[in-house]
């Protein structure tokens, strides 16, 4: 059985149960009760790093299953880039340059450039503390490092780690290389009955000048920078 097939047989086995219980303290309960149930029944599976702890997420998010200890670190990303919301520009620490963004994101790196267009410096930032083995080289000018938000997606595809179907911590890019647009972080999924992520959570850097909660948006209408988003890169860890 293939990652895809998998992920949605655990996910309908999770919505059968809930299905189920809901049915058995219905049998019970009056015709009001009931009602309820029947709406129970309906709501999709929601996985939200910002609200649920660790053995939620794990007891509900179908992809805690299929690779436990890459989804511990896919968790950690997701939590890393959540403490930063509201984290902001320091003009003043680059001579009153724009995009002088919080400083430990440059993880004393000489690569990692300051004042720049730090999206893509938020997303491996958040990929470096969450414990991500491997991410875009950020080193040279250009379109071929990880400051420029387009080169996560010609590097997943080269690591075989892009896709269009989002998981947590998964860099989501918005745009196609070598077009100069924006890239985040996925920290919430909403499956439907059906295992198909029907709405989606990012957290990202340099949103207004600062890091941004986009809170839920239907997968269909997720944009940064007036771009789609074209798909998502998901972190390598343990090779």
């Amino acid at each position: 059985m293939t990652a895809p097939a998998r992920l949605r047989a655990i996910l309908s086995l999770a919505l059968a149960t809930v299905v189920t219980t809901g049915l058995t303290a219905s049998a019970t309960a009056s015709a009001t009760s009931a009602n309820t149930t029947t709406k129970t029944a309906d709501q999709t599976v929601t996985v939200d790093v910002a609200t649920m702890s660790d053995s939620e997420l794990a007891a509900i998010d179908p992809a805690a299953k299929l690779d436990p200890p890459q989804y511990k670190i896919r968790v950690a990303i997701a939590k890393k880039a959540i403490t930063q919301i509201g984290q902001g520009e320091h003009p003043s620490q680059c001579g009153g340059k724009a995009n002088c963004y919080p400083k430990a994101y440059k993880l004393k790196s000489k690569n990692i450039a300051r004042p720049a267009e730090w999206c893509g410096v938020f997303v491996n930032w958040a990929w470096t503390q969450g414990g991500a083995d491997k991410r875009p080289s950020m080193k040279g000018k250009g379109v071929d490092q990880g400051h420029w938000a387009t080169y996560w997606q010609k590097w997943g595809k080269k690591v075989k780690r892009w896709h269009k179907t989002p998981n947590i911590g998964d860099a989501i890019v918005y745009g196609n290389y070598p077009d100069s647009t924006h890239v985040g972080v996925v920290v919430g999924l909403k499956y439907n009955k059906k295992g198909k992520v029907v709405q989606v959570r990012t957290v990202e850097g340099n949103v207004g000048d600062q890091v941004t909660d986009k809170k839920w948006r239907k997968i269909g209408n997720l944009t940064g920078r007036g771009f789609k988003a074209s798909g998502f890169v998901s972190p390598v860890a343990g090779g």
